[in-house]
């Protein structure tokens, strides 16, 4: 009886062991693929922030998630960033509470406010949401993304970019 007993003392070792590699193994796979989330929100809001300091708006668009582009035209979109703030560099320095679904991204900026010429540089809590497998930028105005928002008013009229410039 002695025998029996420890050699299931035994197999429990073995197999809680066992249990607990593999727990270890998932853990750091899930541990994993968090970095690698991060690793590419990172480079791709790097790309979004540096075409917002180029002001190039139109390729700033494409990085939005499927909500601005049902409220917005690319030239609306285009309209409401040209006026409020020239950006003279950004840059991505951490990003925060990436899941499957979302993660914060940190921006150091600075830049001139338009209307008021005052210098600024402050750090930006900016959201990204994972949407048909990819990561893409959550468009908010004062904490509320754009699609909860009414229609913007903004005027058809818009200077668009010509080929070549």
């Amino acid at each position: 009886m002695r025998k029996y007993l420890i050699g299931w003392l035994i197999a429990l070792l073995v197999v809680g062991g066992g249990i607990a590699f593999a727990k270890k193994k998932v853990e750091k796979k899930e541990s994993d693929v968090k970095v690698q989330k991060a690793d590419e929100l990172k480079k791709k809001a790097q790309e979004y922030w540096n075409y917002k300091v180029k002001r190039s708006f139109y390729k700033m668009y494409d990085f939005e998630c499927s909500n601005v582009h049902k409220k917005l035209t690319r030239d609306e979109y285009a309209q409401v960033f040209g006026k409020v703030i020239m950006l003279q560099d950004a840059k991505v320095k951490k990003v925060r509470g990436v899941d499957d679904k979302s993660a914060k991204v940190v921006v150091g900026v600075k830049g001139v406010l338009v209307p008021a010429a005052k210098s600024i540089k402050l750090d930006v809590q900016d959201p990204w949401k994972i949407e048909n497998g990819r990561w893409c930028h959550v468009f908010e105005v004062k904490g509320k993304p754009v699609s909860s928002m009414p229609a913007m008013g903004v005027p058809p009229k818009v200077d668009v970019p010509k080929k070549g410039r």
